[in-house]
């Protein structure tokens, strides 16, 4: 077996080693690999009875690249110091030159309390370096950060050592992970992405009904109404029903993810564009996240959890390999679509609502301890749009604006600064008044006004962020005033929300 890496190159410096750090894909060249039969990763070592910590880690993923010929590279540093650490896999295939593989980022343990992720990668690795998946994945190119919060992990705790929660950090990046993720993401542009977690079974909620859901995995796909539509459809039509039947054959539970409890409502999560999902799906990724069943501890049942885990990425990296024209076909369509949004629809506000679909799952009963399949509800299974704005061609930011220029600047957005004044047919947005709104169970300021024709003045300085790019959904969630999801839930930008006239104007034509 041969692995691919690249001869062209920057470099990082890595627990005092010099690494390979390109981020972009080509300039590659076949060596063979050390054979690695024996390769086994630190919680398999183990027995499954503890998990992998940083340092075992990190010594674990240098010894399995310098033996397979993969680089390992450093996307951020913490807080606290430690490297995030990110493995790109290249499997062999056809010459380097006619190679136009599938692009795949796996990334896990955003949050330090939900290890199995992690660990499933770090066994996925070992089983690649042994040759366990021969002709399984040599359509695709792999970039895999196992974990993505190493303080929390470290401290067994949900958030960093700055106390972030990392997946409501993806449209601010208010953290040097998400910010490290999100720059990987910009330059590699993958097709496909997994974000890994684990969900609580035993909440209250659910267990004051006498059953807990029990499934093994949980794989949840895009919901925010802005991300392509045929990226959805395929996610729903193709991939999912792979992926369960996989699952299925391999005898573990399975079933899409749902958030919620029986005294409420049940949805499928949120449709918040500042998670590790939305937040690459509005930029045409088929972006996905996988929710492991936690135990009543840590290192409970940690078997079982990692393999089926491990088992959820297979299925979805198989079905990946064996359909990677037709997902690239899906990307491309969609990202071309992403360049045309101007005069387009956006959804400014969304909520999740019942239909006539019954959900039926596998759940844990409390009093026998049996699992079964039930019914559950109230069910909310659709998201539909509470209000919507057609997008212009662009928006204009005051050169003032620099912590949100900053943002989109982290998120690679096209920008262009003005460098002669000069005018042009714009609107600007009245806000009437600020109001609170209840989205997904939390308040959430809702700002109330109108849109009005004027002459928009550029200034030397000011920027225009044109909303003909790739990343158009994104922009206009952030900087549409109306947007549910965009900068107004945030306090460092309360005050562009007060009565009166919202700072950034939209434009109907970005000319020179």
């Amino acid at each position: 077996m041969q692995f691919l890496v690249p001869m062209k190159l920057r470099t990082f410096f890595f627990l005092g080693v010099t690494l390979s750090a390109s981020l972009l894909p080509g300039w590659f060249t076949a060596i063979p690999a050390v054979p690695g039969e024996g390769v086994r990763a630190p919680v398999e070592q183990a027995g499954f009875q503890s998990l992998t910590k940083y340092p075992a880690m990190t010594s674990y993923l240098r010894e399995l690249c310098s033996a397979a010929g993969w680089r390992l590279d450093t996307i951020a540093v913490s807080s606290s110091g430690r490297p995030v650490v990110m493995v790109h896999v290249v499997p062999a295939g056809t010459p380097a030159q006619s190679r136009s593989p599938l692009r795949v980022l796996l990334s896990a343990q955003q949050h330090g309390d939900e290890p199995s992720g992690k660990e499933a990668l770090l066994v996925l690795l070992a089983g690649i370096a042994r040759n366990q998946y021969a002709g399984s994945f040599d359509s695709l190119e792999l970039w895999i950060v196992p974990q993505m919060n190493p303080d929390g992990g470290e401290a067994e705790h949900r958030l960093t050592a700055e106390g972030i929660d990392l997946n409501r950090s993806h449209l601010v990046l208010n953290s040097p992970e998400t910010r490290g993720l999100h720059r990987l993401y910009a330059e590699v542009m993958p097709d496909v992405s997994l974000d890994i977690h684990e969900y609580g079974a035993y909440s209250k909620s659910w267990s004051d009904s006498g059953f807990v859901k029990a499934g093994d995995v949980q794989l949840g796909m895009l919901t925010n109404l802005n991300c392509p539509a045929n990226v959805m459809r395929y996610q729903h039509e193709h991939v999912y029903p792979a992926v369960r039947a996989a699952m299925d054959e391999q005898g573990f539970l399975f079933h899409e993810y749902i958030v919620g409890s029986p005294s409420s409502r049940i949805r499928h999560s949120t449709t918040e564009t500042n998670d590790g999902r939305q937040s690459l799906g509005v930029q045409g990724s088929l972006s996905f996240i996988q929710e492991g069943r936690q135990g009543k501890s840590l290192t409970a049942n940690l078997e079982r959890r990692v393999k089926s885990q491990l088992a959820a990425v297979e299925a979805l990296l198989r079905y990946c390999n064996g359909h990677a024209g037709e997902i690239r076909g899906v990307v491309r369509d969609a990202r071309a679509g992403l360049c045309a949004m101007s005069g387009k629809r956006f959804v400014t506000v969304m909520d999740h609502f019942p239909s006539k679909a019954i959900l039926t799952i596998p759940v844990e009963d409390l009093r026998s301890g049996s699992v079964v399949r039930r019914d559950v509800g109230p069910y909310h299974s659709v998201v539909e749009p509470l209000g919507e704005t057609v997008l212009p061609d662009g928006y204009v930011i005051p050169k003032r604006m620099t912590g949100l220029l900053e943002i989109l600047t982290l998120h690679a957005v096209q920008m262009e600064t003005v460098q002669v004044a000069r005018s042009a047919a714009g609107e600007e947005f009245l806000i009437d008044s600020v109001g609170t709104a209840m989205v997904e169970e939390e308040p959430h300021p809702r700002p109330h006004g109108r849109l009005n024709p004027v002459a928009v003045t550029l200034s030397e300085g000011d920027v225009i962020v044109p909303l003909a790019q790739g990343r158009s959904m994104l922009v206009a969630t952030l900087l549409e005033p109306e947007s549910m999801w965009g900068i107004s839930k945030y306090p460092e930008f309360a005050s562009m929300f007060a009565p009166g006239r919202y700072p950034i104007l939209r434009i109907k034509a970005v000319a020179k």
